[in-house]
């Protein structure tokens, strides 16, 4: 299909999610077995997730997979701030494309290899693109 929803917890309450899709998500888009027993491919193998001490790694692999280039709307039941999107992989000319600012707090090397990331400004969009 080209919708997956859930909740987020948040301090002010539970924040209802939607993610639609132009194209359908991969079937198996959550990876997670129920005893949590699929790889984490946010760790790089190690315990460790991030770089940065500004956010924690989700829990075991949580995470939706996108089957083609699509266009992807994400909607909230309730106004969120401080965001964080974390990916998994992408390779040139991947890139990914913002009608807001960001700040890349965090690259390298992942499950599958190293990779680095730029941010570009063009005009009223803010573009994450794989280099």
């Amino acid at each position: 299909g080209n919708m997956v929803n859930g909740t987020l917890s948040a301090p002010n309450g539970d924040v209802e999610v939607e993610i639609t899709s132009s194209n359908s998500f991969s079937p198996d888009y959550k990876q997670a077995d129920a005893d949590g027993t699929t790889i984490n491919y946010w760790t790089n193998r190690s315990t460790e997730a991030f770089t940065s001490d500004a956010v924690e790694g989700p829990v075991l692999a949580d995470s939706i997979r996108f089957s083609a280039i699509t266009d992807v709307t994400i909607t909230f039941s309730m106004p969120v701030n401080n965001i964080f999107l974390a990916y998994q992989t992408m390779r040139p000319p991947q890139q990914y494309i913002f009608n807001e600012d960001f700040e890349i707090i965090s690259s390298g090397e992942g499950f599958w290899g190293t990779g680095e990331v730029e941010k570009i400004v063009n005009g009223s969009q803010f573009i994450l693109k794989a280099i």
